[in-house]
């Protein structure tokens, strides 16, 4: 014979805490037509599958802190959590689902700039800068250089 109690309700709130990873592979092409590079990155692992916004900053160099220039929001959820870094409403592109590829039409044959990206996730954490590189474009060779300035995981500043 086995006697067991009802037991007692007991009320958990879960919390998470853990930020995604920074998006991975960002790469370069040159858009001849336009005379413009495009980015290119892939989500990094996030077994959450919760990141909802993706960030591109940018740098003249590693004296000056990274601006944001542009943040992609594809938040599809019910009930949206207000980011813990927010962006102008001029920044942002709305989407149905992730879009990985930008276009910077600010940069010109001449620029000399220093990008990363960022991810935030559907509980407003934000990632550390992904992998940190500066785009010049070869006018003799006619093609974009490419130098890897930081491994990703930098932390971003305290807001």
């Amino acid at each position: 014979v086995m006697i067991a109690s009802a037991g007692l309700p007991v009320k958990i709130d879960c919390h998470e805490n853990i930020p995604p990873n920074p998006p991975q592979n960002l790469r370069f092409q040159w858009d001849y037509i336009d005379n413009k590079p495009i980015l290119f990155w892939e989500e990094e692992l996030n077994p959450q599958r919760d990141v909802v916004r993706y960030q591109i900053f940018r740098r003249k160099s590693i004296d000056v802190p990274f601006t944001l220039i542009k943040e992609f929001n594809f938040d599809m959820s019910t009930s949206k959590v207000v980011p813990l870094e927010s962006s102008p409403d001029s920044l942002q592109n709305k989407y149905n689902g992730p879009r990985k590829i930008f276009k910077d039409r600010e940069f010109d044959m001449n620029s000399d700039f220093i990008y990363c990206l960022g991810a935030i996730d559907a509980r407003g954490l934000s990632s550390n800068y992904s992998a940190q590189f500066r785009l010049t474009f070869d006018t003799s060779r006619n093609k974009i250089k490419v130098q890897p300035i930081s491994k990703s995981n930098a932390p971003k500043p305290n807001h």
